[in-house]
């Protein structure tokens, strides 16, 4: 049965999660293990295309660079979209799956073409969307660093975690015994956690927070 939940976000970007929690009666931990910080970076290279993994990777390069109108905008998924969107950006690609890198990198390829594209991305990343990309067809500039916070986090029925570095961050001084009914945000993090021997009871495939309540709420009188 889970009463409590913890996720390795701020409430802040937790979305509807915060008041479905309230409604149901659910215990709700929202922290995020991790924080960044800019990096000094140049982009001196010429490409089409603007690939952003996430709505922090945007942020980190749109307060250094503005984004030509000649230039096309793809992102991993469409909750990344929405954010971007609000930003005002028009997006011409989005993942279908943001849950499995490996599939939006495939997907990528195909609407790429012969193209050249931009990745701004964290001192963290695992680079999964060149993948089948050739080497002279994309650019990596790392635009902020990943940094961890060594937080104790109270024991709950039902640990969510959002990316391999808020992994990292909790095993770094919390207890793998007190472990129980764990949720992997997507591919990436499930690997994270399988290679430190965490058993996962779920893998959210589209990476949502509407997935993630239909998990609580089907598990939550179990």
């Amino acid at each position: 049965m889970i009463q409590s939940v913890f996720i390795s976000r701020d409430s802040e970007n937790c979305g509807s999660l915060v008041s479905f929690c309230q409604s149901h009666q659910l215990n709700l931990i929202s922290q995020s293990l991790i924080f960044f910080e800019p990096t000094d970076f140049q982009v001196s290279e010429s490409y089409e295309v603007l690939f952003f993994s996430s709505i922090r990777s945007a942020e980190f390069f749109l307060y250094k660079e503005k984004i030509h109108t000649s230039k096309k905008i793809a992102c991993v998924g469409r909750e990344t979209a929405l954010k971007l969107e609000n930003l005002g950006l028009h997006i011409d690609f989005v993942g279908t799956n943001s849950g499995n890198p490996s599939e939006v990198a495939f997907e990528f390829k195909n609407w790429l073409g012969n193209g050249r594209v931009l990745i701004p991305h964290s001192s963290e990343s695992l680079h999964t969307i060149t993948e089948y990309l050739s080497q002279n067809q994309f650019i990596l500039i790392e635009v902020y660093k990943t940094k961890l916070k060594s937080l104790k986090v109270p024991p709950v029925d039902c640990y969510v975690f959002t990316s391999p570095s808020n992994v990292r961050a909790f095993l770094s001084v919390n207890e793998l015994a007190k472990m129980k009914n764990v949720v992997a945000w997507g591919r990436s993090t499930e690997n994270e956690l399988k290679s430190n021997q965490v058993p996962i009871s779920k893998v959210l495939q589209t990476g949502s927070i509407q997935e993630l309540e239909i998990y609580l709420s089907d598990n939550q009188n179990i």
